[in-house]
């Protein structure tokens, strides 16, 4: 267990560490952050599926808290937009597709809405 928590610790700090570079190139190169922020998601949700269904498939050579250091720790500190996605891939994999779909909606909108009401209130006091 101490290895796993160890493992998402180290791959999220290099995870968020190059979240973080690839952001500040894309606002100096392009004057926003907005492409490298699309990048980062597209990216991370390819290469979350991709650790997924190698997890899937239960023919792993690698230990577990490589496995955990990689996809929780590493894609999850690059994008938490990966972890929904595979969530609500899951919930439509087991025919809940509008479950998933309400989630996926859900999620999206109360972010929106919570990010501006964040700022709102923060700009008042």
């Amino acid at each position: 267990m101490l290895i796993n928590i160890l493992s998402v610790f180290i791959g999220g700090g290099i995870g968020s560490t190059l979240r973080y570079l690839i952001s500040e190139f894309s606002q100096r190169s392009f004057g926003t952050s907005m492409w490298g922020t699309s990048m980062i998601n597209i990216v991370g949700c390819f290469a979350m599926g991709w650790m997924f269904q190698l997890l899937s498939t239960r023919v792993n050579i690698f230990p577990t808290h490589i496995l955990v250091a990689i996809s929780v720790g590493l894609i999850g500190g690059f994008t938490t937009f990966s972890a929904l996605n595979i969530e609500v891939m899951e919930l439509i994999r087991s025919g809940k597709i509008l479950y998933g779909a309400s989630y996926l909606i859900l999620s999206m909108i109360l972010g929106l809405v919570c990010t501006i009401l964040g700022y709102y209130i923060k700009s008042k006091i």
